[in-house]
C-alpha cells in the first residue's frame, strides 16, 4: 500500500496542477479574448503563437507529476523534473524575446502578466525539479 502524501507533497502537487490550469487559461484567453496579448504586431503574434504546443507539453507533464506525487509514486520524479525544465526553457525563450524588443520596460497590465509568468516560471520550474530530485529516495525512484 502506498504512503499517504504529506502536506508538502500535497501542496506541491496542487501547485503543479494550478500551473497547468493557469497555462490552459492563458491560451484560452489568448485565442478567445486576447486580454493577455501585450502587442499586436506580426512578429510578436507569430512568436507567441509558437508556444501553445510546448506549453501544452509542459502542462501535461505537470498534471502527470502532480498525480504521481499525490499517489507517492516514483514516476513523480522524472515527470516533475521534465515539467520544471520545460517551464524554465519556455520562460527563458520569452525573457530573451522580451529583452531583445525592450518589452520589459513597459508597464501595461498585459506586460505585468508577462513579467509575472516569466518570474513565476523561473522560480517554480527549478523549485519543482530540485524538490522532486531530493524526494527521489523517499518516493522510491
Amino acid at each position: 500500500m502506498a504512503n499517504r502524501a504529506g502536506l508538502g507533497d500535497r501542496i506541491h502537487a496542487g501547485a503543479m496542477a494550478i500551473a497547468a490550469a493557469l497555462t490552459a487559461a492563458y491560451w484560452i484567453d489568448w485565442f478567445t479574448k486576447g486580454r493577455v496579448q501585450s502587442a499586436d504586431d506580426p512578429e510578436y503574434v507569430a512568436f507567441e503563437e509558437s508556444f501553445p504546443l510546448a506549453d501544452g507539453y509542459m502542462a501535461v507533464l505537470y498534471v502527470a507529476a502532480a498525480r504521481e506525487l499525490w499517489k507517492q509514486r516514483p514516476a513523480a520524479v522524472p515527470l516533475g523534473i521534465a515539467a520544471g525544465s520545460a517551464n524554465v526553457f519556455l520562460a527563458l525563450m520569452d525573457l530573451l524575446f522580451d529583452l531583445r524588443r525592450g518589452n520589459l520596460r513597459e508597464s501595461t497590465p498585459e506586460m505585468q502578466i508577462e513579467k509575472a509568468i516569466i518570474g513565476a516560471s523561473l522560480v517554480f520550474g527549478p523549485l519543482t525539479a530540485i524538490r522532486l530530485w531530493r524526494a527521489r529516495s523517499r518516493l522510491g525512484a
